[in-house]
Parts: structure tokens; sequence; C-alpha cells
């Protein structure tokens, strides 16, 4: 998503710091939850979190929403790449020749 985010910035030359700053952020939340949690449960929890839940109706409601949020973020993604395309291709593509 740098491209779309890069391309709306109103300063275009700040993206670099703005793009380390938040991958920064997000690093350490992160590790820092993880650390917390490890730290609070240490190995009682499976790695992947929804093993840990009770058998029932709700835990197939979580996963089968984790599944439709996985599928759905599938566009979210490739708008980047999308408009690499348009960018490049569609000009060529769809340029109309003179009459």
């Amino acid at each position: 998503m740098a491209i779309p985010i890069e391309a709306s910035m109103k300063r275009p030359e700040y993206f670099p710091i703005v793009w380390l700053s938040g991958c920064t952020f997000v690093t350490v939340l992160y590790t820092s939850f993880g650390a917390f949690v490890y730290a609070c449960y240490g190995d009682a929890v499976p790695s992947i979190i929804t093993l840990a839940l009770p058998a029932g109706s709700m835990t197939a409601a979580v996963k089968i929403s984790i599944c439709i949020s996985l599928i759905l973020t599938y566009p979210l993604m490739m708008f980047p790449v999308f408009e690499i395309a348009e960018g490049h291709w569609a000009r060529r593509l769809f340029q109309v020749s003179p009459a």
C-alpha cells in the first residue's frame, strides 16, 4: 500500500520518514504485545491463537470471520499492482490513434 499512500501525500518527499515511523511503531507495538502475552501466559497458549478457543459455535464463527476477512482483503492488497499496471500499460493500451 506504499504506492497509493505516497501518491496521495501532499508532500511526497516526506514519505520515507512517514513510512519508517509507521513501520517502527507497528513493530514496537507487535513486539511489546507479544512479549507481554508471553510474560503472562508463557508456553500455555498455542502459537495459533484460534486453537486456544473452546469448541463451539462462536469459535466456528470467529474462524469463518477470519477466513472471510482474508478473502475480502485481496482487492486491497492488489490495489498497488493495479495502480502500477494502470500507470505503465493503460496509456499505451487505451491510446486513441489520431484520425
